[in-house]
């Protein structure tokens, strides 16, 4: 059997289970959520502080994304956490949802950005700071579990539309998203 197709498997049945498990169901419609021990916590949107800053020449520019404080305020002791995204009925393709590690900083966290190669993808998030999730899709529910165990730090977990894609009308289908969901790994 082929390694990709037993991890995948191996993802599918680590979100039955721990839904299963629960005891308490899939939480309520209408968020993002992410399954802590006993119950479901809801996860709020995470916005960039300003502007973003920019290091680089004007045909190959860094752009610096700034959050709020040093931790994110949610924290989770597993290496493979389970979010479940409930409640929306679009058309979001799965490969818009991914997870982003975040630099931690002093007194708060940095997600960079860099140039992509081609017109339609204005930014994209560094390949080492990427990780690719199994989306298990049920109609208005998508439980999203990491593909690899995650290393203690700061995350930001991506479900889809960027702003750009936003303001421009769905035109740059392969713009880096800047707001999303943050949560730490212990």
């Amino acid at each position: 059997m082929d390694i990709r197709l037993m991890k995948h498997l191996a993802s599918i049945w680590l979100c039955m289970f721990a839904i299963s498990a629960l005891g308490q169901g899939l939480p309520p419609a209408g968020g993002v959520y992410l399954l802590q021990s006993d119950h479901w916590q809801r996860l709020d949107v995470t916005n960039e502080e300003g502007p973003p800053s920019v290091r680089g020449e004007w045909n190959a520019v860094d752009w610096f994304f700034v959050y709020p404080n040093a931790h994110a305020a949610t924290a989770v002791s597993g290496a493979k956490p389970v979010f479940c995204w409930n409640g929306f009925n679009d058309n979001i393709s799965p490969r818009s949802v991914l997870i982003v590690r975040l630099a931690q900083k002093k007194n708060h966290r940095e997600l960079q950005t860099i140039m992509g190669d081609d017109p339609n993808h204005l930014m994209e998030y560094l390949p080492q700071d990427r990780i690719e999730v199994q989306i298990r899709d049920d109609g208005d529910e998508r439980t999203v579990t990491p593909e690899t165990d995650l290393a203690p730090g700061e995350y930001m977990l991506f479900t889809g539309v960027s702003d750009i894609m936003l303001a421009s009308g769905g035109r740059f289908t392969g713009a880096a998203q800047t707001r999303g969901f943050d949560f730490q790994v212990k």
